[in-house]
């Protein structure tokens, strides 16, 4: 047993403590600390496995998208694009869970689901225009032909922010032999 001196509010007071308290004392600080120290590797472990799977599936709904490309140069000034070439149904259902993602993924997310939401609400009016119009032929749309551009780009490069943090892929092929998509090139066909 030791003894020391404790002084509390000016008053000095004589404590006896034994080598098995202390010990029993130090055990359990440094048991709550290791037992601290894996949940926390846990709920990390967890968190990347999270970000991992969010990542993929949100790859492999925009690697779906490819009507932007393939559709656009098919549509005359006079025709409306179809406004199912954005599936946003992942990202939707997944809204809550972007926060796992990078800031930089998230933005570029973020934009481009904003600007194909902006993009298809415009279809939906425009369609109602065109059937509510009675000289259909004299309006043009040639306006959306320049709005797809521009989601178009989008999605390339949130597509390429998604692969660059992706541990699990480099490069997506994309469906009906549209070409492969990387983080360190564009878009480039299978054809060629």
């Amino acid at each position: 047993m030791s003894e020391s001196d404790i002084w509390f509010c000016g008053k000095a007071f004589r404590v006896v403590v034994s080598q098995t308290l202390l010990a029993a004392g130090l055990g359990g600080i440094v048991g709550a600390f290791g037992t601290y120290a894996v949940r926390l590797l846990r709920h990390r472990q967890r968190e990347r496995t999270q970000q991992a799977r969010l990542r993929r599936a949100l790859i492999a709904e925009m690697a779906t998208m490819t009507g932007l490309t393939r559709d656009r140069d098919k549509i005359s000034p006079k025709e409306l694009p179809t406004s199912h070439i954005v599936s946003t149904v992942v990202f939707e259902n997944n809204s809550d869970k972007i926060g796992l993602l990078t800031e930089s993924e998230t933005e570029a997310l973020i934009q481009f689901y904003s600007y194909a939401h902006l993009v298809r609400t415009q279809l939906d009016y425009s369609r109602s225009l065109l059937f509510e119009a009675n000289h259909p032929e004299h309006l043009d749309f040639s306006h959306f032909h320049d709005n797809i551009k521009k989601l178009e780009a989008l999605w390339e490069a949130t597509l390429k922010e998604l692969l660059a943090n992706s541990s699990e892929m480099n490069e997506v092929e994309l469906p009906n032999g549209d070409g492969v998509i990387s983080p360190h090139k564009g878009t480039s066909s299978t054809d060629s």
